[in-house]
């Protein structure tokens, strides 16, 4: 009986880690090809890339651009700017509805009066409902019900 042989646990230090993900980074060829050069799995390069790669704000980093760059500066103020146009939406739609809305009837129908200022799935996201159920809501209003129609004959 043969013992299997034992694999030693390769090591790298932070500086190969950052240097294979910058290479990555600036040469513009995939993870695979780089990975099979460096003779590692494209795996780690992956997750090295998680955890070393220059982020700008939000988490989208420019390729290749130093931190403190130009393109990575404009890349965190577009990040900025949308964060604030989501927020500010996200007030708005508070602030008109001034009050506490409990029913998921009174949110459809805030929901429908609202829906010529923001977008429908902004506001079930900010109501705390469902865009299905908010549809299906304004099906069941607009179509009569089967004890309407009964009523009605």
């Amino acid at each position: 009986m043969n013992p299997t042989p034992v694999k030693v646990r390769r090591k790298f230090d932070e500086t190969f880690k950052r240097e294979a993900v910058n290479n990555w980074l600036v040469s513009g060829k995939s993870a695979e090809v780089i990975a099979q050069e460096l003779g590692i799995n494209s795996n780690r390069l992956y997750a090295w890339n998680q955890r070393f790669a220059p982020a700008a704000a939000g988490g989208r980093a420019v390729a290749g651009a130093p931190a403190g760059s130009v393109a990575d500066l404009q890349a965190q103020l577009a990040a900025s700017q949308r964060e604030n146009r989501h927020l500010r939406e996200q007030r708005d739609i508070l602030k008109k509805i001034g009050h506490f809305v409990s029913t998921s009837t009174e949110r459809f129908e805030w929901i429908h009066t609202m829906k010529a200022d923001h977008s429908i799935l902004a506001l079930c996201q900010n109501l705390e409902v469902s865009a299905s159920g908010y549809y299906d809501w304004l099906s069941r209003r607009t179509a009569p019900g089967p004890r309407a129609v009964e009523i009605k004959r």
